[in-house]
């Protein structure tokens, strides 16, 4: 790991901005598609623009070829500064009201303000040479391990934990468009961890004009949009509902990770073609449509799955209400290729059988047993051994769950998008405009996917977990459906006091964010990744070989708790080579965990001496065998079979060949 300099930030920021605009506003104007404002313009161009970058990393990863990501972004730096690229007629953009530019602008430092508050500082390299970290830091290592594959362009990268899996039900895209701007930028995977708040500069600025961009595009007038850009910069979730990270929200500091910096603006993006689209059904859009709803998932699965199965929904009730409309069948054609992207680019994970089996209870209701004790009795013995008594509980089970339903939907920000957008008033007969079936039926598809669907039956067994995120894009057109209740009544709420109320709704809704800055700052303590580990890591990184595979002890546990021991999974991210078993939290999953259990026995048998260390070659045929021991840890091999190339303060580094040393 190393620090990334302010230089090579900027730079790649730069980058970012300009070959993502570069390939975006090529892209659009191919399409036809001109927006109404400035902002609009930047934040569709650039969320497309990644779109594009992480088409053309994907390929250079697949063809083995480096080559095609620096052209890529070099390709879309002269698309964007060539002038005749920007030249647009003064009739296709119109200036933003000021009002709107400056609900935006507040938006954007916001944003930044609080993700920059949870983020900067999470990670310390010291000045021995050790690596200090916090909170939620082995996430974004497990991430780091990822990119150090991908920016190889070597194929398609291996699990970081279990070498030989490949990468799948992944969002690659992400990573692929990362790879080509870091190749660019000269930055190396070890500054991974550094950069990705770095990240945040360009992701977060294009997600508030990409989500203005779609509130627009849903016929909301620049101030009402601009407001519920605003609304959803302060906004989190009640997330005691569930007592899980991302649980309800739909709050834009997120799109300032490392990861979703490159997703929420390429599916907002997408969202506002989309919604475009169909208002305006044209040739040229249309294929930029199917082109953009093709790709959305492989950049973000769980928060798009509701745009495609959405958009699915709308285009075979438009096709089949108007008679074949054009926009209905870009819709379905749109979703059958988000469906395939995803099993094409990323995997669908190890489960098999029928889609059917999907259906059932969800997890994120199931997981309101606290509140609803009954929900979480066991369904399988009742359907397998019926009776009077079964089948009373079964009804009983139906009817909690419904209660269950409506508790999640009302006591989540689902209560924005109902209640409080003045339901009475809303003009209902707007559902049958193309534009507001679209948006209706993106929310149902959510709806029924968060409450009536189990995707660990189908996916990997951790899905449910995964799925809280369904609900991104549908709250935030609830933050627009908040926005116009508040517009309409500021006459009103002026004379109610408007100030007040506006500081009571901004600290319900931030007050997750609030909880997290509090979390990263003051409630988590650091834990290290010791100076000697560290050293035996760039050891490793200047002798190995593309075809090693590096093994440390799975059941390594450090008596001191500040010190990261080897069951944290830290040691994907700073090894170049695979690591034979690690990270046994992602490896379960992803569903490899009998694979890492298998891994574990013989790692163990082997570490404790059930097994001779002449039968390292049994796991493998590999080039060569690298062999960690953390100071404290169990018997290493011995010299006869294994030389000691690194030692230091009680860690070992050994190096294995195949015939010996």
């Amino acid at each position: 790991m190393e620090s990334l300099t302010a230089r090579h930030a900027l730079l790649l920021i730069a980058l970012a901005y300009g070959s993502t605009y570069g390939w975006g506003s090529a892209l659009c104007r191919l399409a036809g598609w001109s927006a109404g404002s400035r902002a609009e313009r930047i934040g569709v161009q650039c969320g497309l623009g990644v779109v594009v970058l992480g088409w053309i990393g994907f390929a250079g990863l697949m063809l083995r070829a480096s080559w095609l990501a620096l052209l890529g972004v070099g390709l879309g730096l002269l698309l964007a500064f060539v002038p005749l690229m920007l030249r647009h007629r003064l009739s296709e953009e119109r200036p933003a009201a000021p009002g709107a530019t400056r609900l935006l602008a507040l938006a954007v430092v916001v944003a930044l303000a609080l993700s920059w508050g949870v983020r900067a500082g999470q990670v310390k390299l010291r000045a021995d040479g050790s690596v200090a970290a916090r909170y939620g830091w082995p996430d974004a290592l497990y991430r780091n391990a990822i990119l150090g594959r991908v920016l190889r362009f070597d194929g398609r990268p291996d699990w970081p934990w279990l070498a030989g899996e490949p990468l799948r039900g992944m969002s690659l895209f992400r990573f692929t468009a990362a790879a080509a701007l870091m190749r660019s930028a000269g930055v190396s995977s070890a500054q991974y961890q550094s950069l990705s708040t770095w990240l945040g500069l360009f992701g977060l600025p294009v997600t508030c004009l990409a989500l203005f961009a779609f509130f627009r595009a849903l016929r909301a007038g620049p101030e009402l949009a601009a407001l519920g850009v605003l609304i959803a910069a302060f906004c989190g979730g009640p997330r005691w509902l569930l007592a899980e990270r991302f649980g309800h929200s739909a709050v834009l500091p997120w799109a300032g990770g490392d990861v979703t910096a490159l997703a929420l603006p390429a599916l907002l993006a997408v969202c506002a073609v989309t919604a475009k689209s169909v208002e305006q059904p044209a040739r040229r859009l249309g294929v930029l449509t199917i082109i953009g709803l093709g790709s959305v998932l492989c950049f973000a699965p769980w928060l798009g799955l509701p745009v495609i199965v959405g958009s699915g929904l709308a285009g075979l009730w438009l096709w089949v209400r108007e008679r074949g409309s054009w926009a209905g069948g870009v819709l379905a054609v749109g979703a059958v290729a988000g469906v395939v992207g995803l099993v094409a680019v990323c995997g669908t994970g190890p489960g098999e059988g029928s889609a059917w089996r999907l259906l059932g209870p969800a997890p994120p209701i199931r997981n309101l047993a606290w509140a609803f004790p009954f929900l979480a009795e066991p369904l399988r013995p009742l359907l397998e051994h019926p009776s009077a008594v079964a089948v009373a509980k079964l009804l009983k089970f139906a009817l909690v769950y419904l209660v269950a339903i409506v508790f999640f939907v009302a006591g989540s920000l689902w209560v924005r998008l109902v209640l409080l957008a003045d339901a009475r008033e809303w003009r209902w007969s707007s559902l049958k405009e193309p534009v507001y079936a679209w948006g209706a039926a993106l929310c149902a598809a959510a709806l029924l996917l968060m409450t009536v669907c189990d995707f660990s039956k189908v996916a990997y067994p951790f899905a449910g977990y995964d799925m809280l995120r369904l609900g991104a894009v549908p709250l935030m057109m609830a933050n627009l459906a908040v926005a116009a209740v508040v517009w309409r009544r500021r006459e009103r709420l002026r004379r109610a006091g408007y100030i007040v109320l506006a500081a009571l709704f901004v600290l319900y809704g931030a007050w997750e964010n609030v909880q997290y800055l509090q979390a990263y700052r003051l409630g988590a303590g650091w834990r290290t990744v010791p100076a000697a580990e560290m050293a035996a890591f760039r050891h490793l990184r200047e002798q190995a070989g593309s075809g090693d595979v590096l093994l440390i002890d799975p059941a390594y546990r450090s008596a001191d708790g500040d010190i990261v021991g080897h069951d944290w999974g830290y040691a994907s991210a700073f090894s170049p080579v695979p690591v034979f078993v690690d990270n046994e939290a992602m490896a379960r999953k992803f569903g490899q965990g009998a694979e890492w259990d298998r891994r574990a026995q013989q790692a163990q048998a082997l570490f404790r001496g059930r097994l001779a260390w002449t039968g390292l070659a049994t796991l493998g045929p590999r080039q060569t065998w690298w062999v960690l021991v953390q100071e404290g840890g169990a018997v290493a091999p011995p010299d006869s079979l294994c030389k000691i190339v690194f030692e230091q303060d009680g860690v070992r580094l050994y190096r294995c060949e195949p015939g010996g040393p």
